[in-house]
């Protein structure tokens, strides 16, 4: 089995099972190829070109979660912040039980100093199946095209979110 085509079936499993109820029922193979080519633009640091290419993905299919996440992810990278917390909230309007976007999002309220909304999507994310996240995220990271999958940086481990849930309770006076 080719690289390319062992990338696009962890990819569409990646996604069947996180996503499973994200607005589409399946994956036509064009949408695959523009989700793949978004990410990569993302992976390549070229911000603009992935916002654009999961921005003509919605334009095609406007209640495809992934894809809201993922251009969320693209304009947070770019310091975007509010247009990452739109995107989010649109994924999160399609499909409630995304752990991982509360996540992001959260970190963005956190960013932006707004402790109550992070913590409000930090309980989002233990609602939605954080453990399940996580353990997939455990699964995935031992697969030996891990490094190369195009959702591994939006993945979170959690020692970073264990991390980054004791730094919003210290900034929101939640610590003691």
């Amino acid at each position: 089995m080719k690289f390319a085509s062992m990338i696009r079936l962890t990819l569409l499993l990646f996604a069947a099972i996180i996503f499973a109820g994200a607005g589409k029922s399946g994956f036509a193979d064009e949408d695959t190829d523009m989700l793949l080519k978004a990410n990569g633009y993302f992976d390549e640091g070229k911000y603009d070109e992935a916002i654009r290419e999961y921005t003509a993905l919605l334009d095609k299919n406007p209640t495809y979660a992934v894809a809201f996440h993922s251009r969320g992810f693209a304009y947070s990278q770019k310091g975007d912040l509010d247009n990452a917390i739109a995107d989010y909230t649109k994924a999160l309007e399609i499909n409630s039980n995304l752990s991982d976007v509360y996540i992001h999002r959260a970190m963005v309220y956190f960013v932006k100093g707004d402790y109550e909304k992070s913590l409000s999507d930090v309980d989002g994310a233990q609602k939605a199946g954080l453990k399940d996240y996580f353990d997939f995220n455990d699964r995935i990271a031992k697969l030996p095209a891990a490094p190369k999958l195009p959702c591994a940086k939006l993945q979170i481990t959690r020692q970073e979110y264990d991390n980054f849930v004791s730094e919003l309770k210290k900034a929101s006076g939640r610590d003691k």
